[in-house]
């Protein structure tokens, strides 16, 4: 989960030079599940993406036999979208995969 460790250097700059605009929305980030190490299990991404998409892996995602990975996701996801709010005070947002299941309560 290397992008984590840039993020907050990220965030800095970015809240110094675009403070002034009340209309940026911060996307941080987009399908984590595929895209980064520790989630779904793969050397890379082409191998969590034929094993998310596969037929075994499409059933285990609707019986919901992958919440333990969503779980984690979500972990992540708090600890990015408080590194992002420590400085950028705009609207934030996640591009979701339709199959994560991204908790914004939590």
């Amino acid at each position: 989960m290397s992008g984590h460790f840039i993020l907050p250097t990220f965030v800095q700059d970015l809240s110094l030079t675009m403070m002034p605009y009340e209309n940026i929305v911060f996307v941080a980030g987009c399908e984590y599940s595929l895209y980064m190490d520790g989630f779904i299990k793969g050397k890379d991404t082409y191998e969590r993406i034929a094993k998310m998409f596969n037929p075994v892996g499409i059933i285990s995602n609707a019986l919901g036999l992958r919440n333990k990975v969503y779980k984690k996701m979500n972990i992540f996801l708090n600890t990015v979208i408080k590194t992002i709010r420590s400085e950028f005070k705009g609207k934030v947002t996640y591009a979701s995969g339709t199959w994560e299941k991204v908790n914004w309560i939590s």
